[in-house]
């Protein structure tokens, strides 16, 4: 789903992490009141006790609220919409294609659970849109690549996907080496998606489907699609990624001068396995202090943690930190708003 660049995903894939295409313009048949509804379908999970689920109306309020208050201060509506999602639930990859996806089958959209790719997502969603019919088709434009959902559009990578993809349409704006200056570094590796696909399995589909739709499949349906998904990437070429990064002493020493609202991607050491980053999120400057906000698999939250705290816990691991690399969300040009999905 994004670089599953994400530590646990990896742990749970090791080697690696990444449908039949849906048709471009699929995404406009799903309106957000369905898709809000549905999500509720797909999961008995519980919200945390200090987490209350938003409604369909609180975020028509919060969207038109935040549209009056600051038209043109995207990082303010991304710092007051991610502040009311602290407690929601973590849960890995809990986003996916819908009843029409082939692998993945998981709401387009929910508001109950994210890991920390999908948190991120979501809020850039919610900040970008300018009424509640717009949250979806912008949330698409975000997460796949052209907008086109299938699986095998989605910006899987953070490194060859999620960024360069993002950048492309015009929604985020890489300010790494702006705020690194000359202490600016880079980060390289081949990513083999054709790898990612092989090492694809029956336990990485159920982990995929948080609704169980792998485990209503017969044995033989489930491994048919497995084989099926595995051979998705024969074809694709391996690619290499090159991705700047501010190092992590850079940090604690500018750390109020990142932008509020800017959305991290946590860089490991180059030995770190198949991927460059393992982690997102955003820093928010509140208080006269630089904290991380981000949905936690430790603490199982979306959270705030000030940075240097959230830069120690990496000192000590197996496959340090080396530091971020930092995009500010960039106001939707007229010209490339995304079209609403209201009739």
């Amino acid at each position: 789903m994004f670089e599953m660049e994400r530590e646990t995903r990896m742990k749970a894939v090791k080697a690696g992490q990444a449908g039949k295409a849906v048709k471009a313009q699929s995404h406009k048949k799903f309106l957000f009141v369905i898709a809000l509804t549905a999500f509720t379908a797909f999961t008995a999970l519980t919200a945390s006790p200090a987490f209350k689920i938003p409604s369909e109306q609180e975020i028509s309020d919060m969207i038109e609220l935040l549209r009056k208050e600051a038209p043109k201060n995207v990082a303010h509506r991304i710092e007051v919409i991610s502040a009311r999602f602290i407690g929601m639930r973590y849960v890995l990859g809990p986003l996916g294609e819908e009843v029409r996806g082939e692998f993945d089958r998981d709401p387009l959209i929910r508001f109950d659970a994210a890991d920390c790719t999908t948190f991120i997502e979501t809020v850039m969603a919610l900040a970008l849109a300018r009424n509640k019919r717009e949250v979806v088709p912008m949330l698409t434009k975000i997460r796949y690549k052209d907008g086109v959902i299938s699986y095998q559009t989605r910006n899987h990578f953070v490194s060859v996907d999620w960024v360069p993809n993002n950048k492309q349409a015009g929604l985020i704006e890489d300010i790494t080496e702006e705020f690194a200056g000359d202490g600016v570094r880079w980060a390289e590796k081949v990513i083999s998606k054709r790898q990612w696909y092989l090492v694809k399995t029956e336990e990485i589909l159920d982990k995929e489907n948080v609704n169980g739709f792998g485990k209503k499949l017969s044995p033989r349906k489930r491994q048919a699609l497995v084989a099926k998904w595995q051979a998705l990437g024969k074809d694709i070429p391996d690619e290499p990624a090159r991705l700047a990064y501010a190092p992590v002493a850079l940090l604690k020493e500018k750390a109020k001068k990142i932008p509020s609202g800017a959305v991290f991607n946590l860089v490991r050491v180059q030995d770190y396995p198949v991927v460059i980053v393992s982690h997102q999120g955003l820093i928010i400057q509140k208080a006269g202090q630089t904290v991380v906000r981000h949905a936690s698999s430790v603490n199982g939250v979306v959270e705030d943690m000030p940075l240097e705290e959230y830069l120690a816990k990496y000192e000590t691991s197996k496959y340090p930190a080396l530091g971020m690399n930092i995009n500010v969300v960039q106001e939707v040009q007229e010209a490339k708003k995304v079209q609403s999905t209201g009739r």
